[in-house]
């Protein structure tokens, strides 16, 4: 399955991140299933983790790339009730083919 773009969550050294002990479960598992581009998979794990804004924007992440607008904006909508519990362990980024890395703006993605 082709998608539009990338997504990476990287630590603050842009690296991949290793150890995943100082988050959630369910999330370091859903980030494993992430790397290996199995989105629908990562997603099934992202339903399970704890609440926080970065689950709803991996999953409105998830659902742009399959082309899933509707339910990407229902995720969206509901990121901006959490906030940020992991902001200091990882940031996720998207990469469109043949464009550097980015940092997520997913309003200027969905709209």
């Amino acid at each position: 399955m082709r998608t539009g773009f990338r997504i990476l969550i990287l630590d603050s050294y842009n690296q991949k991140i290793e150890n995943n002990d100082n988050i959630d479960k369910y999330l370091a598992k859903a980030i494993k299933y992430i790397y290996r581009f199995q989105y629908i998979e990562a997603s099934k794990y992202l339903f399970l983790a704890r609440d926080s804004k970065e689950k709803y924007i991996l999953l409105t992440l998830i659902n742009i790339a399959l082309q899933q607008k509707d339910q990407a904006k229902i995720f969206y909508e509901t990121s901006k009730e959490y906030p940020y519990l992991y902001d200091d362990v990882f940031h996720i980024f998207i990469q469109k083919p043949n464009e550097d890395i980015k940092q997520v703006d997913i309003s200027t993605i969905l709209f």
